[in-house]
């Protein structure tokens, strides 16, 4: 249900991409996930930053263990970026 769990059909959408898009989605949703359970933003908000940065990223192969190792820490590290953006880190 999407309006219940804003941001889901990212994750389905991350999936469908293939690639290195679902680690890099995870990270990041591990990063905003935490700032959601810190008050620091809206479950809402979660939701919107993850399409956001769903939508952004162009996923490369996910052919090595450090391939989609980067993918994770570039999804945290651009989510981290967003919430301080956002004014709300």
């Amino acid at each position: 249900d999407e309006r219940r769990f804003p941001g889901f059909s990212a994750m389905i959408q991350a999936g469908k991409k293939g690639g290195t898009a679902p680690a890099y989605l995870n990270g990041a949703n591990e990063v905003l996930n935490l700032a959601f359970r810190q008050g620091k933003l809206s479950f809402l908000t979660l939701g919107q930053v993850l399409t956001r940065l769903s939508e952004t990223y162009l996923p490369q192969p996910a052919n090595t263990e450090t391939s989609i190792y980067q993918a994770d820490q570039q999804g945290r590290a651009d989510a981290e970026q967003a919430v301080t953006q956002a004014g709300i880190g």
